[in-house]
Parts: C-alpha cells; structure tokens; sequence
C-alpha cells in the first residue's frame, strides 16, 4: 500500500513539476519576445541613426571644431546653436575666435559666456569687453599668452550657457567669465519666444540635446520644410521681431515667474557644475537703460500696473530734482514693462546671491560701475545705446568690472603689473573710426525697426573714408578685414602713423596667432617712436617663432628703453643661436655685466653723479642714443655745471637710432 502511494505521489509530482517546466518556458518565451518587441524599434533606430550619420547627413552640434586652416587650433562650432533654435534659419554664429588644441604652460586661458552684449554688439569684435579685457592683460602679462575665447551668441540665453559650461571644462579654462540674463524670456528656448520647447526646464534641457540626434535632425527638416510657405520670401532683418511671440509678460504672472526660475536654475548649474571643476567664475550683473527709454508696452488697466505711469512720474521727479524717487521709479517703470526685453531687477539679485552659494564663484558688479558713472546714478542713454546695449565706454567699463575680480581674488598666477591703468586702456584700446561708425549706424537701423520705432533717425553721412567703409560693414560683416587694409593704406599714405598704428593693432586682436600682425604693429610702433609698444609687439612675434633677427632687434630695443634684464635674455640667445658673432656678443656682455653692477650701486647712491655718467658713458660705447641722452640729462638735472656730461650730451645727440 505505502509503495502504491508513493508510486501515485511521484506520478503526481512529475506532472506538477512538468507542469511548472512548462510555465517557466513559456514565460521565458514571452520574455524574450517582449524584449525583441521592445528593442527592434531601438535597434533599428540605432542602425538608422548610425547610417545617417555614416552618410553625413545633419551637423556635428559639439562646441568646437578643428580650425580648417590650420590643425594646431580649435574654433566655436559654426552649427553648434541650431541646438538652441527651433527654426535652424534663426541659429546664430559667433566671434570664431580660435585658441590651440594643446594648451601651453604660459597659458591664460578664459572663455565667455554671454549673448549679444557679451558679444559686443553692435560693434562687436574688438568692441566686445572681451577684447578690451584681453588687451589690457596682453599689455599687463607680456610674457604670458592670453586666450579669451569668447562663446557669445546673439539671441541665446542661460540654456545655452549651461550646455556650453558642461563641456568648456575639457578644455582647460582658468577662468570663465559671465554676461547673461537680458534674453531669458525671448532668447531661445526662452518662455516667451517663438523657439521655446515648453516651460518644463529639465524637458527642455533633454530635448535640447536630443537635437544632437541625426534622426531628430531630419524629423526636425521635415517638419520645417513642412511648414515653410514658399510664396513669403520675406525674412526679418531684425531677431527681436522674429523671435518675440508673447509681447505681454506682466509682472508677477506665471511666465514671468517662468524666466526667473529658468534663469535661477540654469545659473545655479552652470556654477554647480565649474565650482566642483575648481574653475574660477565671474559673473557680471547686468545694465540697463532705465531713463532714455519709455516703456515698450504698457498695461493700461490701472496706474499700479502702468509702466508709462511710473515713467511720467519718475520723468517729473527728474526734472525737479528729486533723483532718488526718481531712480526708484524709472526702475518701476522697467519692472512693469511687458516686453520683457531688459532682465528684471530679481535676476541681478540672482547674480549677486551665486557667489555666496557656491565655492570660486565671484560677482563682477558692472552695474555699480555703470551707476557710479552715471548722472545721479541713473542709467541713460550717456551710457547705452539702446535697451541694454553699451556704448564702447560702457564695454570697457564691464571689462573694467571683471579686471578688478581677476586682480582681487588673484586668478592669473603672479602679480599685476598695472602696466596699464584703465583710463590708459580707453586711451590705448585699439578701436578705428570704422569700428566707431560702423556701431553707431548698425544701431540706427536697429532703432528705426519694432519695437523701437524711431522716427527722428537721420541717413548717414558717407562723405569720408572712414564712413563708407563702415557702412560697407555694416552690410557685409566679413568685409572688416578688408576695410582695416584700405584704412592702414589710408594713414599710411597720410603720414598719419598714431592711427595706423590702431589699425595695426586691432588687426592683431583679431588674428593674435599671425606673426604678420604683430610685425605690422612693431613697424607702426617704430613710426610713432613708441619703443615700449615696439618691443612688446616684436616680442610677441618672438614668441610665435623665435629668430635670431627678431632676438638683435629685440636686443637694441630693451637697451635703448633700459630694460637690461630682457636685453640680457635676447643676448644669450644670441650667443647660443648667431655662434658667427659670438666674440662681438660676449663683449656686449661684458658691458652690460659693468651696466648692471653700476645700476645696483646708484640705487644706493641716487645722487652720484660720477655713477650715472659712468652708465651713460656705457651706453654710448654700445652706440644706443635714447637710454644714454636719459642718464646724461639725469646727472645734469642733479649738476648743471657737470662739464663730463655736457660734452658727452653732445655726442650722443648726432648717434642714430637704429630704428631709422
């Protein structure tokens, strides 16, 4: 009996366990085709992904590219903001300021990220703060190379900003320096803008980058060519028409709490993410014209709304001398604006509150410099030129905010020379007449369009040089390098060598890897009898490619101005590199050896006259003009009646200067 059971049980068991068998196959079957379900339609869109790309269809939309003409350097991807528009024909190129792959030891390296105003607009190039910034520290740190590269795009915002951050720390960036806030509600992606992907930010962020995809990239040119009408050949010159969609954004509403959040939220990544790189970051508040400029759009519900309101009244307190109240209001008046085309005040206390957040981040106050400047401390049209866009002044001046950061918090490694003082740069900054006319005239076409709609905007007058080729610019931006040609041609042929100098040296702004605009510069220098600008150009095209004629001039130049320790430097290189002259070499070694020795005595003894007539009697036995009439005309300020340095002066007035 127990064995028939048991028989029976294991019977039963088997069935069961077959039965389970069974279920587990046909589950795994289920399995596997669910998966294969699953993943066809990825697999598939991989392999078409990777064909499209295999047969080079889209654009490469990473920040940088290789520079066609030449390897050795990197540039800002031209395609790299259709990421950012939703209609590709908008999509906006940058300065293409190219910097080296191989970053060297002597680098500073900065990159900037802004929109129009960072760019420099409307004069843009060496309009931009960046070029005022970069000049004054090329003059401060001639030994170093600095590199700002500016990654400023016209009608972009903090979206674009902080994908650009995520990927700028690859490249080396000692510090980066950020101008942003105005276009939060119109740039792209913005809330209020035609090119926005809705008002979800972490949405917004993925499908920015789903953009990358060659799929969606031909999705997205369907879709266009879909609804391009092909009868309206009409295409607005001006991005503030196209990209503006919801012109009415009141104060306090959802879409403006909308741009603050999106402003607040990208900022706090962007700092998130290069604080925790250890890069160094300075953040610009932001200026805006409060008193020349009424209200684009107003509510006319009620006074409290009123933006015209607010202006009439801070109008009225101007004039009668209340500025205080008067300041007050013309900022109410910008707050209750409706086109929210200048960035509310709560985005500057953003700014402000970064630094505070977040460990190496630091605030350039701009906006104190504007207002220090300004009558009664209000913002006008004697600083902007528009809405938001400063006057070259008030470019210098935003370079002039973050200089002082950069000199303050210590980011450039050793000391500041103050080579040169900043009301040095406004008078040394190399900015043509061109550069001048051709922003002043791209901003009156500007005003004359919406929201603007200036009538009192005359033609201008093209009876120079200067203004046609600026206004030839205007029209053709790519011209510039042509138009600084004709401009250099144009002084030169004049005698007019302090101006041709400018054109030289904002040639070389422009092109700072071209040795032939650092020699330009050196022989305009020579005209102008400029030695220290002689000697520093020459020596940054040392730098670039070091040669035994530039290191003999280079030589002359640092005696004739008293720099013994460069001379020194040119003169070794000499003696190891111009081995037929070595014996002349080691002899001049000699004297700057004896030259060097009397210097350390004289600083002891500042009023031996013997000492200086020694040093000076030096120079002239090595046949250098300048630097010997210095010392003689310096012991004769301490004894006129020394007879020694009289008849030396003498002698050393009819030596030539190796220059001439």
């Amino acid at each position: 009996m127990f064995i028939k059971k048991l028989s029976l049980f294991m019977k039963k068991k088997t069935i069961v366990t077959n039965d389970i068998s069974s279920s587990k196959r046909d589950a795994t079957r289920k399995g596997i085709s669910l998966s294969i379900s699953i993943l066809s339609p990825i697999i598939l869109l991989v392999v078409f992904e990777v064909m499209l790309r295999v047969f080079g269809y889209g654009v490469n939309m990473d920040l940088f590219s290789d520079y066609k003409l030449d390897n050795r350097f990197l540039i800002m991807n031209p395609d790299v903001s259709k990421k950012y528009f939703t209609n590709a024909e908008d999509a906006t190129t940058g300065l293409a300021e190219i910097f080296r792959k191989e970053k060297t030891p002597d680098t500073f390296r900065a990159f900037v990220l802004g929109a129009s105003t960072g760019m420099g607009f409307p004069y843009t190039s060496n309009g931009s703060f960046s070029r005022w910034l970069k000049y004054r520290l090329m003059n401060e740190y001639p030994d170093k190379e600095i590199e700002i590269i500016n990654l400023s795009l016209t009608a972009v915002n903090s979206y674009a900003a902080l994908d650009f951050s995520k990927q700028l720390i690859d490249y080396a960036p000692d510090v980066v320096l950020v101008y942003l806030g105005h276009n939060e509600y119109y740039g792209a992606l913005g809330v209020g803008s035609t090119s926005k992907l809705g008002n979800n930010i972490r949405l917004v962020r993925l499908l920015t980058n789903l953009r990358e995809l060659r799929i969606v990239q031909l999705i997205n040119n369907i879709n266009q060519k879909a609804n391009t009408n092909d009868d309206d050949s009409v295409v607005s010159e001006n991005l503030m028409i196209e990209m503006a969609e919801n012109t009415d954004i009141a104060w306090g509403s959802d879409e403006y709490h909308m741009g603050i959040e999106q402003f607040r939220s990208n900022m706090d990544e962007i700092c998130q993410i290069l604080s925790n790189e250890n890069i160094p970051t300075i953040i610009s508040t932001l200026v805006s014209n409060e008193k020349s400029l009424k209200p684009f759009i107003s509510d006319s519900s009620s006074n409290e709304l009123s933006a015209e309101y607010y202006y009439h009244l801070a109008t009225e307190n101007y004039s009668n001398g209340d500025f205080n109240l008067a300041k007050d209001q013309f900022v109410k008046a910008k707050e209750l604006d409706l086109l929210r085309y200048r960035a509310p005040e709560e985005m500057n206390d953003i700014i402000q509150k970064l630094s505070d957040h977040y460990p190496g981040i630091f605030v350039a106050d701009s906006r104190e410099m504007f207002e220090v400047r300004s009558e009664y401390g209000i913002l006008g049209d004697d600083m902007l030129m528009d809405h938001v866009h400063p006057y070259l002044f008030g470019q210098g001046l935003i370079s002039e905010s973050f200089y002082q950061v950069l000199k303050d918090e210590e980011i450039i490694p050793g000391s500041f020379g103050d080579r040169m003082t900043f009301p040095e740069l406004l008078e040394e900054m190399p900015l043509t007449t061109v550069d001048s006319l051709k922003g002043i005239y791209l901003m009156d076409l500007l005003l004359k369009e919406w929201p603007f709609n200036r009538t009192d905007i005359s033609e201008p007058n093209l009876s120079s040089l200067e203004a046609n080729l600026a206004n030839r610019v205007v029209y053709d931006a790519g011209y510039w390098y042509d138009a600084m040609g004709e401009l250099s041609s144009y002084y030169q042929s004049r005698g007019d060598w302090s101006n041709a100098l400018k054109v030289a040296e904002a040639s070389m702004l422009a092109f700072p890897y071209e040795e032939s605009s650092y020699a330009e510069s050196y022989q305009m220098s020579l005209k102008n009898n400029n030695l220290e600008k002689a000697e520093f150009h020459l020596h940054k095209a040392f730098l670039l490619n070091p040669a035994v004629d530039k290191a003999r001039d280079l030589f002359s130049l640092n005696m004739d101005i008293d720099k013994i320790e460069s001379a020194t430097y040119y003169l070794d290189f000499l003696l190891l590199n111009d081995k037929g002259n070595s014996e002349a070499y080691s002899l001049m070694k000699e004297k700057l050896n004896q030259i060097n020795t009397l210097k350390l005595t004289l600083a002891e003894n500042p009023d031996d006259v013997d000492l200086i007539n020694q040093i000076a009697s030096l120079f002239f036995q090595l046949n250098y003009k300048d630097v010997t009439i210095k010392y003689l005309e310096m012991s004769l300020r301490k004894d006129p009646n020394n007879s020694p340095a009289q008849e030396l002066l003498e002698q050393a007035e009819a030596l030539p200067n190796f220059y001439n």
